[in-house]
């Protein structure tokens, strides 16, 4: 991102896009707001508040014209799952998925609004919300520590209905996807933490503090995973000789509130009791996972019966079919070939744009470090738990970890010293 340390810039619109990812990212939200409806009102009265602002529609199309292949294969990926959905499986779940990719173009607009206006903007609108996370992470915290059961968990498995669930989702709790997405934003709030003055920086540290301190009572083993995976990264591309005291004192700040957490509240909990079960199981050597591959099985034969266009999306618990656990192969199960392919494509579209930008750009970057490190979130996630269609992992995905504002200054660069020597001759 293209900026120097800045304050908060709000205005009407980078208002309702904050509004639109809080509907997005924050489980209880989705829920009252009746899923895509209620993000979809809210992108259209974002885009209603652009037009209505001379010239800022142009530079929607400005921009999204550099990025005609992403858009014409996430297209054509809708329209193999809406030929699925309307031929193959109506099921719920199925018109969920087929409205997923409206979602990754809807943020793919905003993400070029914003790169022709202002990256600040971004800035403030990623504040805002680690705001709103942090709020849900203070709540969560000593509601998932003080519950008789392991909420949490019985929530991703879909054990709790009606009252329970409703009571869990204003408590902030949220599956094991939200929990790993939640990963990524730790980093990426600590990449953004040299964007920010003094008086932001402080509010930032302390809502990382309580969105990294929801993720260990979340007690999930796959986020404990992507946080060791996210650190090891992190401290690989550190230049060690020019680290700064100061983060060295934010990791010794966050490192010994930790300590406490789990002296004063989780040592004697039964939120820690999954981990200790399966550290047990470690020692003994009885730690099996043969059910996951068991399940990826199931969607690898699947794939080979249903080859061209998929078996569909069938409901959650239906993992006869679709083993529902490693979206890789299941994606192919479902889509088949013609569908799986554009899709994938598309993924690998936006990450090859930012290749350079994670890996060519200086140690010091440390918000390039922390983009890298949420696409291989992303990436490992899906090969234990299926985030792909995951409405919060996609927002960090598209808005900030394969951004234009990572990729596409240089290539607008060329393009005008192309079209200046071009005059010249």
């Amino acid at each position: 991102m293209r900026t120097d340390k800045t304050g908060l810039i709000f205005n009407l619109d980078s208002l309702l896009a904050t509004l639109f990812i809080v509907s997005c990212v924050i489980p209880y939200v989705s829920y009252i707001g009746r899923g895509d409806i209620i993000s979809y009102t809210i992108f259209i009265l974002w885009l209603a508040s652009v037009i209505l602002r001379k010239g800022q529609f142009d530079k929607i199309l400005n921009s999204l014209a550099t990025r005609k292949a992403e858009l014409m294969l996430l297209f054509l990926f809708f329209l193999v799952a809406l030929f699925n959905y309307f031929f193959i499986t109506t099921t719920g779940r199925a018109f969920q998925f087929t409205l997923m990719p409206v979602t990754y173009f809807l943020l793919v607009v905003m993400d070029s609004y914003y790169f022709r206006r202002n990256p600040r903007y971004k800035f403030t609108i990623f504040f805002a919300v680690i705001i709103v996370l942090a709020l849900q992470a203070a709540i969560s915290i000593p509601y998932v520590i003080q519950a008789d059961d392991l909420v949490s968990r019985m929530y991703t498995s879909g054990e709790l209905e009606g009252v329970q669930l409703v009571d869990a989702l204003k408590h902030g709790v949220g599956s094991a996807n939200l929990y790993s997405f939640l990963c990524g934003v730790f980093f990426l709030g600590i990449g953004m933490l040299n964007k920010f003055d003094k008086t932001i920086r402080s509010i930032a540290i302390i809502c990382l503090a309580l969105i990294l301190f929801s993720i260990l009572a979340s007690s999930y083993s796959v986020a404990f995973w992507m946080l060791s995976i996210g650190g090891l990264i992190f401290l690989l591309r550190s230049n060690w000789r020019k680290l700064k005291v100061k983060y060295a004192f934010i990791i010794g700040i966050l490192c010994t509130g930790l300590v406490v957490l789990y002296n004063s509240f989780l040592a004697n909990s039964r939120v820690v009791e999954p981990i200790e079960r399966k550290i047990r199981l470690i020692k003994s050597g009885n730690l099996k996972e043969d059910g996951r591959m068991d399940l990826a099985a199931n969607s690898m034969k699947t794939f080979v019966n249903h080859p061209f266009f998929g078996a569909g999306v069938p409901e959650w618990g239906d993992e006869k079919t679709i083993g529902s656990h490693l979206p890789w192969i299941d994606f192919l199960a479902q889509y088949g070939f013609f569908g799986f392919l554009p899709f994938l494509l598309f993924l690998v579209i936006l990450v090859k744009k930012n290749y350079r930008f994670y890996l060519n750009s200086p140690k010091k970057n440390v918000y390039a470090t922390s983009c890298l490190i949420g696409v291989s979130i992303f990436i490992l996630t899906n090969f234990i738990d299926p985030v792909i269609f995951e409405a919060s992992t996609i927002t960090m995905l598209i808005f900030f970890y394969t951004s234009m504002d990572n990729w596409a200054p240089a290539v607008l660069a060329k393009q005008a010293v192309h079209e200046e020597n071009s005059l010249h001759q």
